[in-house]
């Protein structure tokens, strides 16, 4: 956890004190590092007993964590992330937007339009998305769940999300 909070950054500085609408003080940034040690190590074992991640035994498996502070629209489209399993979680500002599958196949062809059927998750709600990279029984026709961004381009409202993935091979840092 100490190194966490050591190295916890994102384009707004969550220590400072020039703006405190957006700044954090330690004891929420204490909050928000258990916060989310206590997620990693409940995505990391969903990910082992679905097969996703291995574990040697040696150490613990690696699990790709990103804090975002969100300005815009970021993923302005209705899509469907290219990874088995993500788990999201808003902390400030207006949260994903999503459709139950039965309304996917739809949704995915308005592809920037708005969804009669969208709902939205609340702040602090976690969510882990099957994304399409999700084999189910060996079946390859769950498409993963379609959703997006709230639409807060120029509203000056900025979210603060937390993403966690898989690793994959082909990924940059």
């Amino acid at each position: 956890a100490e190194m966490m909070k050591k190295y916890l950054w994102v384009p707004y500085n969550l220590r400072s004190q020039k703006n405190r609408k957006r700044a954090l003080d330690e004891e929420e940034i204490d909050e928000l590092v258990t916060h989310i040690e206590g997620l990693v190590e409940v995505f990391a074992s969903i990910s082992q007993q679905a097969g996703f991640l291995s574990n040697d035994g040696e150490q613990l498996p690696f699990v790709y964590v990103k804090l975002q502070v969100i300005g815009d629209n970021a993923c302005k489209f209705w899509h469907q992330d290219c990874v088995p399993l993500r788990m999201v979680t808003t902390y400030r500002g207006p949260s994903t937007e999503w459709v139950p599958p039965v309304f996917s196949k739809e949704t995915l062809k308005q592809r920037q339009s708005d969804s009669k059927h969208a709902q939205s998750l609340s702040q602090y709600d976690v969510a882990l998305f099957k994304g399409c990279g999700y084999e189910d029984s060996g079946r390859r026709d769950h498409p993963g769940i379609v959703h997006r961004s709230p639409q807060t381009e120029g509203t000056g409202i900025h979210r603060l999300v937390l993403i966690l993935d898989i690793p994959q091979e082909d990924w940059h840092f």
